[in-house]
């Protein structure tokens, strides 16, 4: 299958990909590319607690020493979901959770949903998300 283009958010996507996925900050590729960003990494990890509920997870470096702050700051700075350098936050217009994190390079965004169609995050995410975001918080330290 080749990807597809998507006028009207400027990102690529392979067919059948679910754009309610991901928060816009993924679909702002002008930013990214001017962040230097060159790799990216995809996870999808169901939630045992609520198999409907899986967490996607995407990897990426940039090119500045500052770039994850850099990100972080610019999508999520003026959020009360901020705290300590990580976004976590349950977003009702998308019905799903968001988490955003990143040490130097490297940033991690992290989302909690349901697979079904129109149904919101359950509250299954919440300690699913902290467990997921911490297993990457030491990864990205060590």
């Amino acid at each position: 299958m080749s990807p597809r283009r998507v006028l009207t958010s400027r990102c690529w996507a392979p067919p059948g990909f679910r754009w309610r996925s991901w928060p816009r900050c993924l679909c702002t590729p002008r930013f990214f590319h001017h962040a230097g960003v060159t790799d990216f990494v995809y996870g999808d990890y169901a939630v045992n607690a609520d198999t409907r509920m899986e967490i996607l997870t995407a990897g990426f470096t940039f090119s500045s020493p500052t770039g994850s702050k850099d990100w972080i700051t610019a999508f999520y700075g003026g959020s009360s979901g901020l705290s300590q350098g990580v976004y976590l936050n349950f977003e009702s217009d998308t019905g799903q959770y968001v988490g955003a994190f990143g040490n130097g390079t490297r940033g991690v965004l992290v989302v909690c949903r349901s697979s079904a169609p129109d149904e919101q995050a359950g509250r299954s995410c919440e300690s699913s998300l902290v467990r997921v975001i911490d297993g990457w918080r030491a990864s990205l330290a060590g």
